[in-house]
């Protein structure tokens, strides 16, 4: 679980001023090299400065990824970043059957324990 004070992996605290990226996909009856390119992706958006970490959820064919971003710009970063966009065009064609992406700012932050 992702802590909203220490973000997993990099040391900053989850503040009403970032965002959530939720990604909801459902994929196709062949996913053959998805989980590949999955596991490069996530390796390639740690190196993207605004990147505060992840979390990610299978069930059968469905997943639901929920990653955390310090801003905007850094949104805007990922999105347009050259191995995302390559992956993401193949996603569409051989891997997803459907998508959803929904951005929302964090408004308010906390856990348990404290």
């Amino acid at each position: 679980m992702i802590n909203p004070k220490t973000q997993a992996g990099r040391g900053g605290a989850i503040t009403a001023a970032n965002y959530i990226v939720a990604f909801e996909a459902k994929l196709s009856s062949d996913d053959t090299g998805y989980s590949e390119a999955s596991e490069y992706l996530n390796e390639k958006v740690k190196e993207l400065p605004g990147y505060l970490g992840e979390k990610t959820y299978y069930d059968g064919d469905s997943i639901v990824s929920i990653t955390y971003w310090q801003d905007l710009g850094s949104i805007r970063q990922w999105r347009l970043q050259p191995d995302h966009r390559r992956i993401q065009h193949e996603a569409r064609q051989r891997w997803y059957s459907a998508y959803a992406v929904t951005v929302c700012k964090i408004e308010r932050a906390y856990h348990y324990p404290d």
